[in-house]
């Protein structure tokens, strides 16, 4: 990992392997309190669900050679 770099894709995908990990071992851990264990498999669904398939769209290095992060302008001018 490089410090003030963008993620490669690689490293995306260990981050997120790791995050997933933390969440199921919370999810598994008999010791932790029920509401954590119950947070940690709702936070996991709702990555699954709703944040991990729209990567394309706030991972910077598929955002490469893009010039604007989806912006729209009224103007030719504006958007040069």
């Amino acid at each position: 990992f490089q410090v003030g770099r963008v993620e490669s894709l690689k490293e995306y995908e260990l981050s997120v392997g790791a995050l997933r990990d933390w969440l199921q071992d919370l999810m598994e851990d008999e010791k932790e309190d029920k509401d954590v264990r119950h947070n940690a498999d709702v936070l996991d669904r709702f990555l699954i669900r709703s944040v991990l398939p729209h990567k394309k769209r706030y991972l910077a290095c598929l955002c490469k050679g893009r010039r604007t992060l989806e912006y729209r302008s009224n103007s030719a001018l504006e958007g040069k």
